[in-house]
């Protein structure tokens, strides 16, 4: 099951403010293995306006929270028995970025930003990012970005918890 709300406001001086909530319920159940689930909530705003007459910042944040839960099923047809420890997370991300997008001549642009984000894996992450777009016609832009990321890890595809693999007797 997901659900997903927005909200964008035009403010004075051609301001705009931007938020954004998305809860996101996955389950998976393997009859021979293990049964997950994982409730997701993720909140973020953004807020742009114009910094004298060239220089469009944009800055905001976000939290995201997963709570995830798995159990083995221990049954004789489960020919690998696995057990995730811990067998239940609380997990929490956040961030911080600002951005400055800057005209460099009629048809060109310049984007410099930076993020910091805070997981429990790799603790604050800075990412910095750059980006040149050029508007060959009406339609049609070219541009390249140069950018440090951060995958995102997330329950489903980080290893923090080791299985616990069980041999049983025949």
């Amino acid at each position: 099951m997901n659900l997903l709300t927005r909200w964008n406001r035009q403010l004075a001086n051609d301001s705009t403010l931007h938020v954004q909530a998305y809860y996101d319920h996955a389950e998976r159940n393997d009859p021979f293995t293990y049964q997950n689930k994982t409730d997701t909530i993720d909140i973020e705003f953004q807020h742009g306006f114009m910094l004298g007459e060239k220089h469009r910042i944009l800055w905001g944040g976000g939290y995201r929270n997963a709570q995830d839960s798995t159990d083995t099923h221990l049954i004789p047809q489960n020919v690998l028995p696995q057990i995730f420890a811990p067998a239940s997370r609380n997990l929490h991300w956040n961030n911080l970025f600002v951005q400055d997008e800057v005209p460099l001549g009629p048809k060109v642009d310049l984007t410099l930003g930076a993020k910091v984000e805070t997981n429990i894996y790799t603790g604050a992450e800075f990412l910095p990012s750059a980006r040149v777009a050029w508007k060959v016609a009406d339609n049609h832009t070219l541009w390249g970005a140069a950018s440090r990321a951060d995958s995102g890890s997330t329950a489903a595809t980080s290893p923090p918890r080791p299985l616990i693999f069980i041999q049983t007797a025949a």
